[in-house]
């Protein structure tokens, strides 16, 4: 598998929760350290990458108290800075390694966006606004919110997938592949 094909299911792995009976059966520290791995393939192409290998361990980090406990406003809050960490770097060092100028283009969008999305997760965070539709609608604004993030994120993974195949980006071309066996 590419890195960024890693980056993208490791990420898909955190963000969803495959539960039986109260128990998660891949808890997110695994797909933290999928979305390492790949990262860390790429760390030496740009220290972006590096940064966002390091938000990832931060991940990992983090995917150890859930194991235990159902995620806090607090490890909410720290999950939404690792991942924006790891958007901005990852989007830079994409920025930084690819010569195509709608890449860099759209990858530039990406962390501008992704850090407004960050900033506005922690600010909802700090102010303990609850993201769920209560009957009366009152929370309307903050549904929306949320839904504008995870049509972000949606966005994010299918930019890293369109690019996984890059060779800038770590990916084997075909006059490097190894040939098949027998």
């Amino acid at each position: 598998m590419t890195p960024l094909g890693m980056v993208v299911a490791g990420l898909l792995l955190v963000v969803n929760d495959f539960r039986f009976n109260g128990l998660d059966l891949i808890p997110d520290l695994i797909g933290w350290g999928i979305v390492l791995g790949g990262l860390a393939k790429l760390a030496g192409r740009s220290p972006w990458f590096t940064a966002a290998a390091v938000a990832a361990s931060f991940g990992v980090v983090l995917g150890i108290p859930l194991l235990l406990v159902e995620a806090g406003r607090g490890l909410v809050a720290a999950e939404s800075l690792v991942i924006g960490v790891l958007v901005f770097g990852t989007c830079t060092g994409i920025s930084a390694v690819v010569d195509r100028s709608d890449v860099q283009r759209t990858a530039n969008l990406l962390r501008w966006i992704g850090l407004a999305v960050t900033l506005t997760a922690l600010l909802s965070s700090a102010l303990g606004r609850s993201i769920m539709v209560t009957a009366d609608g009152a929370q309307v604004a903050a549904a929306v919110v949320v839904l504008l993030a995870l049509a972000f994120f949606a966005w994010f993974l299918v930019f890293l997938w369109s690019n996984r195949k890059d060779p800038a980006l770590g990916a084997l071309d075909a006059r490097t592949q190894p040939e098949p066996v027998g």
